[in-house]
């Protein structure tokens, strides 16, 4: 079910997705598109909670990045924020498929996966990502933004994908 539609029509550092996780779901599907930067920019993220962006040092990722002629990888586990978790996007744009994980569970973690696409220059680059905030609390929605410049267009939709069945 969709859960909100966030559209970027101007140049921002930064998009608040605020209020989109609730008890109705566990299971949230993310999907961006024609994500485009005044630059080449990382596409961080961080969760929201009733006080606000959560930037404390309890993100803990991983990421493969794979380029027209090389590869890397990054793992960090005492992070403040999640670095590249909607991939990276030049002025071409990009894209990403994100899953987010019991979002709205005081007691259970909140993870993240993803897998994102976009070009920079003349390279392309896709990303797959795996990371959890290793705080129990409530998250109620995500922080976007876009690290060494802007984002100028891009659409993001959230849905809610399923409740999980406790016997």
């Amino acid at each position: 079910r969709l859960i909100n539609q966030s559209d970027i029509t101007s140049s921002v550092a930064s998009l608040d997705m605020t209020d989109i996780f609730s008890d109705t779901f566990d299971v949230y599907k993310i999907v961006s598109s024609n994500l485009d930067g005044d630059t080449t920019v990382d596409l961080n993220v961080n969760v929201i909670n009733s006080s606000g962006t959560v930037s404390n040092s309890n993100y803990e990722y991983s990421w493969y990045r794979l380029r027209n002629d090389s590869f890397s990888d990054v793992r960090s586990t005492s992070a403040t924020t999640w670095q590249n978790g909607f991939g990276q996007s030049g002025t071409e744009g990009a894209s990403c498929v994100a899953y987010v994980l019991n979002p709205f569970s005081s007691s259970s973690y909140t993870f993240m996966l993803s897998q994102a696409g976009g070009m920079s220059g003349s390279e392309g680059r896709m990303i797959k990502f795996i990371g959890v905030h290793d705080v129990k609390s409530r998250v109620t929605g995500l922080k976007l933004t876009a690290s060494g410049g802007n984002l100028t267009t891009g659409n993001i939709a959230v849905y809610g994908v399923r409740n999980w069945v406790y016997n």
